[in-house]
């Protein structure tokens, strides 16, 4: 029914994807620290500053923050969220290309409606439902960090903390990030939640 060829720009983006997807992210990490944030490859590609301590100051506007210390965080936000974007399109494909084998998409097309037009008002509807689930579920683990990843870009993260807690044995500290954990994961849920009855408002009938 919908079976028409791919743009190359969209096949090379999901081969790209699917790399970023396919490598684990510690080793992302430093092939981004050995391009972007060193001399090793070429001195041109250095624009974003080394990991390492950054020198805090506490009576800076937050602007001046954010141009002082936003540089640093490209590099693990990257880290964080390019993998999680790659597995979100990669289960996007896959759950559209099952939406448009169902038969509602083979009755639409049969009284004579377009293909994209039946992609656009059914297809990437329903399509996009699990996914919210999902997004709703990965915030507080981008919220509350990764070790790796902070141990990599020197970056004091909740990861790190809970990590060194447990190892000084600072029950206090591990029970207050649990709990926070603990909130986020149900403040993620209300998002995903919210965000379901934004985009099918029949569900919450």
């Amino acid at each position: 029914l919908f079976n028409h060829h791919e743009h190359k720009l969209a096949r090379w983006l999901e081969n790209i994807l699917l790399f970023f997807y396919s490598i684990p992210r510690f080793f992302l990490a430093m092939l981004l620290i050995l391009f972007f944030a060193s001399n090793t490859v070429h001195p041109w590609l250095h624009f974003l500053p080394t990991p390492g301590f950054i020198d805090y100051n506490p009576n800076a506007s937050l602007i001046e923050q954010w141009t002082t210390y936003g540089g640093a965080m490209i590099l693990p936000l990257i880290c964080m969220t390019l993998p999680l974007l790659a597995y979100i399109s990669r289960l996007y494909a896959s759950r559209l290309n099952d939406e448009k084998s169902k038969p509602y998409a083979f009755l639409a097309w049969a009284r004579g409606t377009d293909a994209k037009t039946i992609t656009k008002k059914h297809l990437r509807k329903n399509a996009i439902m699990p996914l919210l689930t999902l997004i709703g579920m990965e915030i507080p683990s981008l919220i509350g960090g990764s070790v790796v990843i902070e141990v990599l870009f020197n970056i004091p993260g909740m990861g790190r903390l809970m990590m060194q807690s447990i190892i000084l044995q600072d029950w206090v500290i591990v029970f207050d990030i649990l709990l926070l954990t603990g909130v986020l994961t149900v403040l993620g849920k209300l998002f995903s939640d919210v965000l379901t009855r934004f985009f099918d408002p029949r569900i919450a009938r």
